[in-house]
């Protein structure tokens, strides 16, 4: 019981100072990843201020010659994936 005590009130504590072992080997490897907290300057920076207009979507579903239209004519390279809903017998469904 003392053990469990001095494990939560004092190792716990001290331990999450420091990353994970996952978190350690990400940064070992170089994989280039986003961490907890924005950057100090884009906390009050919203989407709307930085995003292309109109937006380009694609379907979770779509055509190899749509995607590769879209792709040579854009110069960025992020695009939201969505599904429209469908109308079946006035019930509303996605696919």
């Amino acid at each position: 019981m003392i053990l469990c005590i001095f494990l939560r009130y004092v190792i716990q504590p001290v331990a999450f100072q420091f990353q994970g072992i996952y978190d350690t080997h990400i940064q070992l490897m170089g994989v280039p990843i986003l961490g907890w907290e924005p950057p100090p300057l884009s906390r009050n920076i919203y989407a709307t201020e930085v995003m292309s207009t109109p937006v380009v979507t694609f379907s979770s579903v779509e055509n190899v010659g749509k995607i590769i239209d879209i792709l040579t004519k854009t110069t960025y390279n992020g695009f939201p994936v969505v599904d429209t809903p469908t109308v079946t017998d006035g019930v509303s469904t996605t696919l």
